[in-house]
Formats: C-alpha cells, sequence, structure tokens
C-alpha cells in the first residue's frame, strides 16, 4: 500500500471541510424548512466549495496540476480556494500563530472559518492569534449580532474558545476617522517564517465563493515575523482594541 503523504492528508483535510460545509447547509435548509425558492436565492449565496484543491510543497503553493498559484487578478472561486486552503494548512500545522485581518464580515465566512478549526484538530496545532475586524463588521451589524444569529449552537462554542479571545475591533469614530480596509491572512511558523495573502477581497461571500462576476486581487509572500510585525500589525496597534464578544 503506498504510503500516506502529508499532501495526500491535506487534500483530504480539505476535501472533508468542503463536505462538512456542504452538510451543514443541507441541515440549515430542512430545519428551517425554506421554500423552493427560498433555497434558491440561498444556494446562490452559499455555492458549493470548489473540490480543486491546492497544498504546500516545501516553499511553494500549488496546485494539484504541479501549476503555482499565480499573484493577479482572479475571480472569486480561485481566490476563495486559495483562502480556504492556507487557513486550512496553517490550522492544521502545530506551532502556527494565525492571524486574519479584514473590516467585513458576513456569517458565511465565518462559519467556514469555524469548520476548518474544528477539522484541524480544535486549536491543539495550529491557534488564531488575532482577528481583526470592524466592530460594525457586515452591513452594519454588529459582530456581536452576526455571532448571535448567523451560528449554530456548535459553531457558537467553536467561536467562544477559539475565536472569541482573538477578536480586535476598530472603533471608526474614534482617532479622526481613520478607516480600516486593509485584508490579509497570515500563518507566523515557530521558526519566524512568516507566510501572507494580501488581498482585496473582503471576508464576505460576495468576495469569496460568489456565483457572479467578482475579481480581486491575490498576492502570496514569503517573510518573516520582524518584517511582517513592523509593516503589517504594528500599524494597526493604535487603531484596534481587544473586543470581548459574549456568546
Amino acid at each position: 500500500m503506498p504510503k500516506k503523504t502529508k499532501q495526500t492528508s491535506l487534500k483530504n483535510k480539505i476535501i472533508l471541510v468542503n463536505n462538512l460545509w456542504s452538510l451543514v447547509r443541507g441541515t440549515v435548509n430542512a430545519i428551517t424548512g425554506l421554500g423552493k425558492e427560498s433555497v434558491k436565492r440561498r444556494e446562490r449565496s452559499l455555492p458549493p466549495l470548489n473540490q480543486k484543491n491546492y497544498w504546500y510543497d516545501h516553499n511553494l503553493l500549488i496546485s494539484e496540476t504541479g501549476e503555482a498559484v499565480k499573484n493577479g487578478i482572479h475571480g472569486p472561486q480561485y481566490v476563495f480556494d486559495v483562502w480556504l486552503q492556507l487557513m486550512t494548512h496553517w490550522f492544521d500545522t502545530k506551532g502556527v500563530r494565525v492571524y486574519l485581518v479584514s473590516p467585513f464580515l458576513d456569517e458565511e465566512i465565518l462559519q467556514n472559518i469555524c469548520t476548518v478549526i474544528s477539522t484541524c484538530g480544535n486549536g491543539k496545532k495550529g491557534v488564531l492569534e488575532r482577528f481583526i475586524i470592524r466592530e460594525n463588521c457586515y452591513n452594519n451589524i454588529k459582530i456581536s449580532n452576526i455571532v448571535k444569529t448567523g451560528l449554530d449552537a456548535d459553531e457558537k462554542k467553536i467561536f467562544k474558545r477559539y475565536i472569541s479571545r482573538a477578536i480586535y475591533v476598530t472603533y471608526n469614530e474614534h482617532f479622526n476617522k481613520t478607516y480600516f480596509h486593509c485584508k490579509f491572512l497570515a500563518g507566523v511558523y515557530p521558526s519566524g517564517v512568516v507566510e501572507l495573502m494580501v488581498t482585496s477581497a473582503n471576508f464576505t461571500r460576495t468576495h469569496l465563493g460568489a456565483t457572479y462576476r467578482q475579481l480581486d486581487s491575490l498576492e502570496l509572500k514569503k517573510t518573516n515575523w520582524n518584517h511582517f510585525e513592523a509593516n503589517y500589525i504594528e500599524p494597526l496597534v493604535d487603531y484596534t482594541f481587544e473586543h470581548i464578544v459574549n456568546v
């Protein structure tokens, strides 16, 4: 029998995350008794996750065809695939500290994040170090309300234990209307190496996995902790505050 590789294991985890998300969508529809038209509308906003997977090979993020993921302008499914793969890899790697930064976050992407964390060991490997968002993170809705109305009981447990403590928010009414609009995610390894994805995509379904035409930038970088802290974290320190979200 062929020896199971790390790449194969990671591919299986990605597929498992995708399948779990599809199961969650089906269960919610069954419980809520949504009519056919409502289901159609919801399905348009919650597309099936693409089964095309990416994985790491030493210093390179490559596709299953062997082609490197390209920095540049891409559609919403491509950006979402890379976003999901990166998070899954980081949360599935022991000792990695994960940083998520986006002014906007909706319930569907938050559900995706909860699913990835629960599938990849519930914080026993990679951990969420900081999650920076606006307090009113989607259509002027506060993050506390997104959690309250958008997550099921199991997802709320995951949020409370592994996400809530990492939340930092910006208050736009302070600091002479300094608006926070940067989007990136990063995995910091114990060695100090940082893998970084910078994108124009908000952490919402209208940007990640949308079925209509949406173009966003995507750039993958590799740097070190000192550079990352000085250029990506410290500039946000004066404009963000630790925020307790009661669940």
